[in-house]
């Protein structure tokens, strides 16, 4: 068994024939190195690529389209792909599904962000592996996956884009699976509601960042996540210098 790699140099070779719109399957293969590990499902891939240009011609024209497509996307992504750690950790992994397809994902990508967006080799996975899009929706989604829920995906359709990007994926606890879903549970209760302005939502992510240095807060179980979070925010005038002098 094994499943499909390329390596930063071959993504950018593969960028180029992209741009320059030689980019097919036969060229990718030519740059593929197959890594030891469990199989994937190329036909569900495929369908993946439809059903996101789906999603994406869905949100056009709304306000906020950047991200709603996110949310609806990252669940899509997680069980389409229904991959093992081992892929799903292999940046090699996330730059040959990039360019899979004749290229498909990789246009996704840039109607996300546009060609002439700044960090477009980032997000077409050139760079460290959270910052390219689709792991990013894949690990948005593993966050606070719930197989027992009747909607496992519940949670991964919460929240705006700055939310995940900044303050969950790249902070220790956002691999925390409980204190991610917790968080995420304590500022959207519900699809439509916001506990706490951004500004404030901020200083709580710093905050229980720099008590996961004394706190070991991969051994908390969801509910008693949620109430460390809950008491926490509760306690932010001993620790919001900011906000005492505004009270």
């Amino acid at each position: 068994m094994s499943y499909p790699t390329i390596t930063s140099e071959s993504a950018r070779s593969m960028l180029k024939c992209l741009d320059d719109d030689k980019l097919d399957d036969d060229v990718l293969s030519e740059v593929t190195v197959d890594q030891s590990g469990p199989d994937i499902d190329r036909e569900s891939i495929r369908d993946l690529s439809k059903q996101l240009y789906e999603v994406m011609d869905w949100v056009e024209g709304m306000r906020g389209k950047g991200g709603k497509f996110e949310r609806l996307a990252a669940p899509l992504v997680h069980e389409k792909l229904n991959l093992s750690p081992v892929v799903a950790g292999d940046a090699g992994f996330w730059r040959w599904l990039t360019f899979y397809n004749e290229g498909q994902f990789a246009e996704i990508v840039d109607l996300r962000y546009g060609k002439s967006a700044k960090g477009r080799e980032s997000y077409l996975g050139l760079g460290a592996l959270k910052q390219g899009f689709l792991a990013y929706l894949w690990l948005c989604a593993n966050a606070v996956y719930d197989a027992e829920d009747s909607d496992p995906y519940c949670l991964a359709r919460r929240g705006q884009s700055d939310l995940w990007t900044s303050h969950l994926i790249r902070v220790d606890f956002g691999s925390m699976r409980p204190m991610a879903r917790a968080f995420i549970r304590f500022l959207h209760p519900d699809d439509d509601h916001q506990t706490l302005e951004v500004s404030e939502y901020r200083e709580l992510i710093k905050e229980l960042t720099r008590r996961n240095a004394s706190t070991l807060l991969e051994l908390l179980d969801e509910e008693s996540a949620y109430d460390f979070v809950t008491r926490v925010w509760a306690e932010r005038n001993e620790w919001w210098v900011e906000n005492q002098g505004q009270q």
